[in-house]
């Protein structure tokens, strides 16, 4: 229950939201102090008993939940710390209701283990069940049966009446709010056979309740402010015989929750507005106070079976007359004081209106779903027979007969024509602008599958009741051939109404209504996400999925960059997860694409586009860094070799993997050339852009000194092109170079060695030797020369020698030219020597 205020109060639902989730009043388990015995009970619980005494005459409780357990998880996957209930018994508590539930997807997790807990140490105990109104009026029906399904009959020997915790409206009006109350007091009570406790204040309902439920229900009234000469204050319980405002309608009250913050031991209260925490010590705190208006005695009478559940209910569900001289009579019937089998009667009516042939039957049977409908008696209540049927006959009719209180029952009776019967068993959306309806029909008078129609919006859909119903089989004794499922084409989104009917085809009788309903249909604007938004090399991607609820078929996304469109996409990719989320559409739902961009840090934004109902809806937005930028790299080297200048480094443009130009400068002369030689140093310092970044080339060898400068071009991007390196290169002039290292006379023959380069070349220069005006050729001066170093970068093989016999006598003048065999330059005197 929840903290009371005298105009609003925090209420124990256990929605999803900050606010509801840490209210210190969920998860409730109220418990009372048995401390008085008094007078016997009276049930109408008129005023004079609520106010024969002052507060602190009555008996006392306290109302605990797992928000008294701390350390349970907001997704209520396990029970903290317990309760220690033998403390709480010892201080004298005795009573305790438990909540068990909530709406109908909800169970309170530490439940069982308090249920159990306050039964082990020998104390009275109830449950109670938090609503959330809402329309139809039958989602109370719902809600009672799950509510009973889990905390049981309550018929025990220590268990009293299930409570309705009634604090929202659901924005249901008063009368609608009286209408869904009663629905659900009333089921409880024919699911149990005990009257529930209604709990609500007087600012929680709208109005005025409908009489009918003030007067028949006992009022939990939670109200922390009584009334005085001048309006409303806080109580002083204890002391004052003052008494707190009623709802409307109520004139006394037999619970008063009048405190949120008592300690009792034994319970360990989160002392601060969270749930989510192994932290264990918590004050004894935040724990509510109640009154009980009377004794024990009183109290005592409401535990058990409540003095008898009542008289049977049930149903006669349906009658086949396969041959004229019987009938197949099928139908279920529950006592409420039992959950065994009882006895059902069946007559057969004549044409004067009188019972003739009569069987009593064992409603023991399985009839389909009555498990499910009403957990606390199980699915065996089912009654079948086959009763002859004199000529003449007019109706059957069937009786559940009374176990312990109450009286025999008419369950009904129905009239031995040819009229189809059958049922909706489910109608849901399967895509875009489809329903599926499923149930069954069967035509009394044979085995024939009988026809269906689903009807829609005035447009008839008709198929044959011809699938195979198993459940149905010996029931209705027409075979199993009876299930049928129709696919309705209807309008996309919104709400539509289809309504059934079983065709009358064999024999008498008429077709007939097997219900109406209302099936919301998936429409309005796409629904979808952005999955991922990845930035590349000048470039990003965008991938997801997207599904407009209005069409099966794909739809557009468009992509937005920095706030301008960039690209439009279709969503058609194979995407299975969203197929087995959306299974009316298929899994053509996925979107990518890639945009082109600068490199820098981008707004990225997808968009689903709307198709009929709606309008187009952000899918998500991402910040994304894109590689970008001018071009970089480097002049690796600039030397002279074979006559020339040989250039080489490497270029990258960081908006492209591709391979770039890189233009080179020789004194203000450029050269182009395409960097995309394998250079895998660049592969593994730039693993995104690859190895092929290299560039080499020659450039012309003109003599003197040169300046040479690359340049990065920007390919992409925009950025500009960048100055990757300059270098300076030094050409000697052409003209060939040598020396004579030796010349004599040995053994009468003129012999020389020297050396002689082109520096416009690295192949061996030619030398002449002129010997007394007579000429010999050396073709190559390639000799091995070591001690001449690598001059010019040429190598040490420029070497040569000579030898050749005296020509005439006398003196021998001897002359060696350097030939220029390559580029610029002319033949060079290397000198001439006078050997004797």
């Amino acid at each position: 229950m929840a903290t009371l205020q005298t105009t609003s109060a925090t209420p124990k639902s256990e929605s999803a939201s900050t606010s509801s989730l840490f209210a210190p009043r969920l998860f409730r388990v109220v418990v009372v102090a048995l401390a008085f015995v008094g007078a016997s009970f009276a049930l109408s619980f008129v005023a004079s008993l609520v106010t024969a005494a002052p507060a602190s005459a009555l008996l006392r409780g306290i109302d605990v939940s797992s928000w008294q357990h701390p350390g349970t998880p907001l997704d209520n996957s396990y029970c903290g710390r317990p309760i220690d209930w033998t403390q709480v018994r010892n201080s004298g508590v005795s009573f305790a209701y438990v909540k068990s539930t909530q709406a109908t997807s909800y169970t309170n997790v530490c439940f069982a283990q308090d249920w159990a807990g306050v039964g082990a140490v020998g104390l009275l105990r109830g449950s109670y069940h938090y609503a959330k109104p809402a329309l139809p009026i039958s989602t109370a029906v719902d809600q009672a049966r799950y509510f009973v399904s889990r905390a049981g009959s309550m018929t025990g020997p220590g268990d009293l009446p299930g409570m309705l915790d009634l604090e929202e409206t659901g924005g249901l009006n008063a009368p609608e709010l009286s209408d869904w109350t009663r629905a659900f007091m009333n089921e409880v009570t024919l699911l149990t056979g005990k009257k529930p406790v209604l709990y609500m204040g007087a600012f929680f309902f709208p109005g005025t309740i409908a009489p009918d439920i003030s007067a028949n229900y006992r009022l939990w009234l939670p109200s922390y402010m009584c009334q005085s000469n001048t309006g409303e204050r806080l109580c002083n319980p204890y002391t004052d015989t003052r008494q707190p405002r009623l709802p409307a309608g109520w004139s006394s009250w037999t619970w008063w929750q009048f405190s949120s913050i008592e300690n009792v031991p034994g319970i360990y209260a989160n002392s601060f507005n969270g749930r989510q925490s192994d932290d264990f010590n918590y004050a004894l705190d935040n724990v509510d106070m109640n009154f009980f208006c009377c004794d024990l005695a009183s109290l005592q009478a409401l535990a058990g079976s409540g003095g008898g559940a009542g008289s049977p209910f049930g149903i006669l569900h349906s009658i086949s007359v396969p041959e004229p001289t019987y009938a197949n009579v099928f139908g279920w019937a529950i006592d409420p004081d039992s959950r065994n089998p009882i006895p059902v009667d069946v007559y057969v009516y004549g044409p004067d209106g009188q019972p003739g042939v009569g069987q009593r039957l064992d409603a023991g049977g399985e009839f389909p779903g009555l498990a499910a409908a009403y957990p606390g008696f199980g699915g065996a209540h089912a009654y079948f027979t086959a009763i002859p049927v004199p000529l003449g006959a007019k109706q059957v009719c069937a009786f559940g007969i009374n176990v312990g209180s109450g009286g025999n029952s008419l369950l009904g009776c129905k009239s031995l024509g040819g009229d189809p019967f059958g049922v909706v068993d489910s109608a849901r959306a399967v895509g875009p602008g489809r329903i599926e309806v499923s149930g069954w029909a069967i035509d009394p008078n044979g085995v024939t599958p009988t026809q269906v129609v689903a009807r829609v919006n005035g447009v008839d859909t008709v198929v044959t009741a011809n699938q195979n119903r198993p459940d149905l089989g010996n029931p209705s004794g027409l075979g199993n051939l009876h299930g049928y499922t129709a696919t309705v084409a209807v309008p996309a989104g919104g709400n539509v109404q289809v309504c059934m009917g079983a065709v009358n085809s064999i024999g008498p009788g008429s077709s007939a209504s097997l219900g109406c309903r209302t099936v919301a249909l998936p429409g309005g604007s796409p629904i979808g996400v952005v999955d991922t938004a990845v930035g590349g090399i000048g470039s990003l991607s965008v991938t997801g999925w997207v599904v407009d609820p209005d069409t099966a078929a794909a739809i557009d996304v468009h992509v937005y960059v920095d706030g301008v469109g960039r690209a439009a996409l279709r969503a058609d990719g194979i995407r299975n997860d969203v197929a087995a989320g959306f299974p009316g559409y298929g899994a053509t739902r996925g979107y990518s694409g890639n945009v082109t961009v600068r490199g820098g840090t981008h707004s990225v934004c997808v968009y689903g586009i709307n198709v009929g109902v709606g309008t187009n809806v952000l899918l998500g937005c991402r910040n994304v860094q894109v590689n970008g930028g001018a071009p970089f790299g480097a002049l690796d080297t600039a030397t002279l070799s074979n006559g020339a200048i040989q250039v080489t480094g490497w270029a990258v443009d960081p908006d492209t993997a591709a391979s770039i130009p890189v233009h080179v400068y020789l004194d203000g002369q450029g050269f182009a050339f395409l960097a995309d030689g394998n250079r895998p140093d660049i592969a593994g310092g730039l693993p995104a852009y690859g190895a092929a970044h290299g560039f080499s080339g020659a450039l012309p060898a003109p003599d003197g000194t040169h300046s040479i400068c690359a340049y990065a071009i920007d390919a992409v991007g925009g950025d500009g092109n960048r100055l990757v390196g300059c270098k300076t290169v030094n050409v000697p002039l052409g003209n060939p170079v040598g020396f004579i290292d030796g010349a004599s006379i040995v053994n009468g023959n003129v012999t020389l060695n020297g050396w002689a380069i082109d520096p416009n070349t690295a192949s061996p220069d030619i030398v002449d030797v002129y010997v007394n005006g007579y000429g010999f050729r050396i073709p190559a001066a390639n000799e091995s020369r070591p001690d001449l170093g690598n001059p010019w970068g040429l190598g040490s093989n420029h070497g040569w020698s000579f030898s050749t016999p005296r020509i005439g006598n006398g003196n021998q003048r001897v002359c060696v030219y350097a030939l220029n065999v390559a580029g610029s330059g002319s033949h060079q005197l290397l000198g001439c020597r006078d050997l004797s």
